[in-house]
């Protein structure tokens, strides 16, 4: 091929460059389709066209193209990084996976690649290898604000809440140099600090977080599915009821809702209706563990084919041991009442014995655990504690003591009928907040003076909204 020929095609691709950056992908394809007829195989003009196609909507196309180029240079860390991409994308998660790795093989200082690679291992519930990757990449690019989002998704996927709420306060805290809003505004991440403070029992907090993204996005369902749940936790079954219809307003295929919306109006005596809304969410998720199990506690398992449908959503797929646990129960059940005993057992005995594998019960352990709790909640422990500064709480709580069994919610009852008093039956705050202390229960004993405070007016919040 002469100069000339060769001077006029790199003209070509420059200008084929340039229409891609403008947004003009037809002609910016009809450049390079003229450059590759005079030099074939031109690896730059083949990355380019992959990255045209992508944008044009032919992702099949543009992994051709991109494929074509490496094959002609080797893995070049641009073409193998944008190739990863696009199989990402497509949902082909082990081919992506490999092209973040060979991008990092040839440059393992590019935040890139490996921000790609921890997104893939999340998408293939590898959490713990995300985070480390995502921190690698943080370390080397800490303004990245999606990356330590990412950070912050994949520990939630580890149950790592403080650690997620850092993560996402980090980001949130962060400034846009281009428009100067933070990404505290995003609503999505405002979603995400709600489940977060939510799962740590700061319930009042998880919900000014939930409520601020349905003000920034009024069709985020899971916002208000969150909120539902809330509500529900709390025994307000009417705020509950209007919240999961509203996700459902939103998002109609949120099957978690419907299953919500049944359990709501279960309790509130409403059983058809309950049995319509556990059937809506099987119909978008037919293997939901939770649909199944109300319905079978309902006694809404209607015959031998749900039956044979719950058995083999458990025989035949393997389900992951939580899930396998709820739906034996379902099945006990529904053969229970089908008058199946025999094989209700069964199934009953096999569940029982996957949440005792799940969760073995340690007696030396948790005999351990009991003292020391008694070894630091000692009369000196209490004494330290500070006195509270506003005498509005000083009438909150009155709790309730004893042994199951033991007449606690007779005793209750006798206190709610009072005027000036109300029952909020056995809330799991507290639980929730001994659960948020590092080493606990040893580690109540280095509490300060603040923290104590800060956790008492937590229990009280949580009191009022219950």
């Amino acid at each position: 091929m002469s100069n000339p020929d060769t001077a006029a095609a790199e003209a070509r691709f420059m200008k084929a460059a340039q229409l891609f950056e403008a947004g003009n992908l037809a002609a910016a394809e009809t450049e390079c389709a003229a450059v590759l007829e005079a030099i074939p195989n031109q690896p730059d003009t083949l990355h380019l066209r992959g990255l045209v196609a992508f944008q044009s909507g032919r992702p099949q196309d543009a992994a051709d193209h991109i494929r074509a180029a490496i094959g002609v240079v080797g893995d070049d860390a641009a073409m193998t990084y944008h190739l990863g991409e696009i199989l990402r994308t497509q949902g082909a998660l082990d081919e992506a996976e490999d092209a973040y790795r060979r991008a990092l093989a040839v440059d393992p200082e590019n935040a890139e690649p490996r921000f790609g690679l921890g997104n893939v291992l999340l998408q293939k519930g590898r959490a713990a290898e995300a985070a480390e990757i995502f921190r690698e990449g943080l370390a080397k690019n800490p303004a990245d604000v999606l990356a330590r989002c990412q950070l912050g998704e994949a520990l939630m996927g580890l149950g790592d809440w403080a650690g997620a709420i850092q993560a996402f306060e980090e980001a949130r805290a962060t400034i846009d140099s281009g428009t100067g809003a933070t990404i505290g505004e995003s609503p999505e991440l405002q979603l995400a600090l709600g489940i977060c403070r939510k799962e740590i029992g700061e319930t009042a907090t998880a919900s000014e977080h939930l409520e601020r993204a349905l003000a920034l996005n009024p069709g985020l369902g899971a916002a208000a599915f969150h909120l539902a749940n809330i509500a529900l936790d709390a025994g307000d079954t009417e705020t509950a009821e209007t919240r999961f219809q509203a996700a459902l307003d939103a998002d109609p295929s949120l099957a978690e809702a419907h299953v919500g919306l049944g359990v709501v109006r279960q309790q509130t005596g409403r059983f058809d209706e309950a049995a319509a809304s556990h059937r809506a969410a099987l119909a978008i998720q037919p293997n939901h563990p939770g649909a199944w199990y109300n319905l079978a506690l309902a006694g809404e398992i209607s015959g031998d084919d749900d039956i044979a449908r719950i058995a083999s959503l458990l025989d035949d797929s393997g389900p992951p041991p939580e899930t396998a646990i709820t739906l034996g129960f379902a099945l006990g059940k529904a053969l229970d009442d089908a008058g199946r005993t025999d094989q209700a057992f069964a199934r009953f005995e096999a569940a029982n014995d996957l949440k005792a594998a799940s969760a073995p019960f340690d007696p030396a352990s948790y005999a351990d655990h009991v003292d020391d709790i008694l070894q630091t909640y000692t009369k000196a422990h209490f004494g330290k504690a500070p006195a509270r500064k506003d005498a509005a709480n000083a009438d909150l709580p009155v709790l309730v003591v004893g042994m199951p069994r033991s007449g606690t919610t007779l005793v209750e009852q006798i206190i709610a009928a009072h005027p000036q008093a109300a029952g909020a039956g056995e809330l799991a705050t507290l639980t929730d907040i001994a659960g948020s202390l590092p080493d606990f229960p040893k580690g109540a004993a280095k509490l300060k003076a603040a923290d104590i405070d800060r956790l008492a007016t937590q229990y009280a919040e949580a009191l009022r909204t219950a």
